[in-house]
């Protein structure tokens, strides 16, 4: 199960931002790969930058192959009792290629959580359902904005990549604060280095995490191409929906030819 994702995790491309979390403090004294609280930064003139990885699931930089996504969906369906599910959350952007899947294969509306605000210029008027969320990581601010989703509906929040989790906490803690039930949260990758788990769990939630990649140390080309080596964690939920998926997914995939068969 996600053996191309798996090959990208183990030596990853990374770009480095300006951590914006420590409002201007400056290290002078560290340079390059740099721990500070615990967590891996790039230290630039005493300015540290976050590791931002980029791989399949959760970038625009690659294409999305079909295999990956199908058994991302297959996955989350595995540690999901998509019983309870009424609306997928799909975070955008890069949510929403996994969660497209997930909603073709479990039958299940989707919601884009995006940055898009709808409002009318003239009149003021905005969609009544529309929920504003402001969420800050460490490397941005942003405001998402929740449309379509009833008060009293059970959703799953699916995030392709969790790194500082506050996405997810922000936005859990505004549907909930507008009768919405968060009532399962699933991230393909996480990066425990960055502490998302913990700041999910101040939102009264947990997250499942497929994979958990732990950056080890930083090299660059002489091109200012840089990467990060990598320790992988399968988890626990990884383990549960391997089964699953490698038994499912051949369904799929033959279902897929016999369809395309009929066009030809």
């Amino acid at each position: 199960m996600l053996e191309k994702l798996l090959r990208e995790l183990e030596r990853v491309e990374v770009f480095r931002k300006v951590a914006i979390e420590f409002k201007g403090e400056t290290f002078p004294e560290l340079e390059g790969w740099s721990i500070i609280d615990g967590m891996p930064y790039h230290v630039v003139d005493g300015v540290p930058h976050y590791y931002y990885i980029v791989e399949e699931v959760s970038e625009r930089l690659f294409r999305h192959t079909p295999r990956t996504l199908d058994e991302c969906a297959l996955a989350v369906m595995a540690v999901t009792d998509m019983d309870e599910v009424d609306v997928i959350g799909a975070m955008e952007a890069m949510a929403i290629p996994i969660c497209t899947s997930l909603s073709i294969k479990s039958r299940k509306p989707m919601a884009v959580i995006g940055k898009r605000k709808y409002v009318d210029d003239v009149s003021g008027y905005t969609p009544p359902t529309q929920i504003e969320i402001v969420k800050t990581t460490g490397y941005s601010e942003t405001r998402l904005y929740a449309n379509d989703i009833p008060r009293g509906s059970n959703v799953l929040l699916v995030e392709p990549i969790s790194s500082t989790g506050g996405t997810l906490r922000r936005v859990t803690e505004r549907l909930e604060e507008n009768g919405i039930n968060v009532v399962g949260m699933v991230s393909v990758v996480g990066k425990p280095d960055y502490k998302y788990e913990e700041e999910v769990e101040l939102s009264g939630k947990g997250v499942k995490t497929l994979l958990k990649v732990y950056l080890k140390s930083y090299a660059e080309t002489g091109d200012g191409h840089g990467y990060c080596e990598t320790e992988l964690e399968k988890t626990e939920w990884f383990r549960k929906a391997e089964p699953v998926v490698d038994a499912m997914y051949p369904r799929y995939e033959e279902a897929a030819e016999r369809l395309l068969e009929g066009f030809g």
